[in-house]
């Protein structure tokens, strides 16, 4: 069976949970006892160290017939160093078995099998190729009547050995798995963001702000907790992109949405509603600390020039402020925002304005 050195990153037992109870519980199953360790002596000694060259030659001039196995062992380099291995895992066959290192050194047979990708329809399949090879190798080299319980003993351990292979491969290939699902969720969860956040500003898109108030709206009303919003819109923002250009009116939205961001609270969200104009969800936020929000965010932008190349560009911002009242949709808290955005712009502008619900909320 090929085997290949593999990078380990500590104990496949421990890796596992394979401790001294499960050992005892795997042998016990297998009905090995103590006794058998003078039937594992035996058969390496009269066996199969007697004959390991020929079994190993056998072996895999077995495998090489067919064309899936024939291909893990193609370059004679390979087959070189698999047999120098193999020659070693036969001559130690069922020594110790009983003991922690024995559990770990079959582990890593599964586990390099595994990295390797062999299939293991041909692992399962060599382990019997090679059982059969060793009982053919013990009417020449054992008595008649050692070759019942040498017999018996070769087909416990076997079991024992293919077990834990198997149980290292599957391990790995759990552990693979994992890590493609990981990747796979990073990637889902990447492309959501991606999905969800504005490329320019760095702040939601107008779609995720909207799902965003709506999930707000839904859990506050069982509690009557109070939601807030900000409308805000940045003052004479069409003359930037007249007289200085796209790129820099791209900028100064970028520095803008940076200066709110940095104004609002953990649990509040910044949204670019459209074009220059954004929308911020405040949760639990009353009239009062909604307004003082607004403030700060409004002198958050208005503190100092936005520095583009050799450009200082003075921007302030107008703001529209409502609470959650009875009945409101969301719709119609952004329609309220909007109107007390406009009074602010036509009030002067550089100024946060707020609109109160037409019913209270009682």
């Amino acid at each position: 069976m090929p085997t290949r050195p593999t990078p380990q990153t500590g104990g496949l037992c421990d890796q596992l949970g394979i401790d001294e109870a499960i050992r005892r519980e795997r042998l016990a199953f297998l009905d090995m006892l103590n006794g058998d360790h003078a039937l594992a002596d035996e058969l390496v000694k009269v066996v199969i160290a007697p004959n390991v060259d020929d079994i190993i030659d056998r072996f895999y001039a077995r495998l090489q017939t067919d064309p899936v196995a024939r291909s893990f062992i193609a370059d004679a380099d390979i087959l070189t160093r698999l047999k120098t291995t193999q020659k070693a895992y036969l001559l130690s066959l069922g020594i110790d078995f009983d003991s922690a290192q024995y559990f770990e050194e079959r582990l890593r047979v599964g586990h390099a099998h595994a990295w390797v990708g062999l299939p293991l329809m041909i692992y399962q399949c060599a382990y019997a190729i090679l059982q059969q090879i060793i009982i053919d190798c013990m009417v020449p080299s054992a008595a008649p009547a050692r070759r019942a319980p040498l017999t018996a003993f070769l087909l416990k351990i076997t079991a024992l050995d293919m077990s834990l292979a198997i149980e290292a491969y599957h391990g790995m290939q759990v552990q693979g798995l994992n890590r493609s699902i990981d990747r796979l969720q990073h990637r889902q969860q990447s492309l959501q963001l991606r999905a969800s956040v504005d490329a320019l500003t760095e702040t939601l898109n107008r779609a995720e702000i909207l799902r965003l108030l709506e999930q707000v709206l839904r859990r506050s009303r069982p509690n009557q907790e109070p939601v807030s919003i900000i409308m805000l819109d940045l003052d004479f923002f069409k003359k930037v992109n007249d007289e200085l250009g796209h790129p820099t009116g791209d900028r100064v939205l970028q520095q803008v949405a940076a200066r709110i961001k940095s104004a609002v609270r953990n649990v509040d969200s910044v949204g670019r509603y459209g074009g220059e104009e954004f929308l911020v969800v405040l949760p639990g936020a009353s009239e009062e600390m909604a307004m003082r929000i607004g403030e700060r965010i409004r002198k958050n932008v208005a503190a100092s020039p936005i520095k583009c190349d050799d450009r200082l560009i003075g921007m302030t911002v107008s703001e529209g402020v409502t609470v959650l009242g009875n009945g409101d949709t969301h719709e119609a808290m952004i329609a309220r925002a909007d109107r007390a955005l406009y009074r602010a712009k036509h009030g002067g502008r550089d100024r946060v304005s707020y609109a109160a619900p037409e019913t209270s909320r009682g």
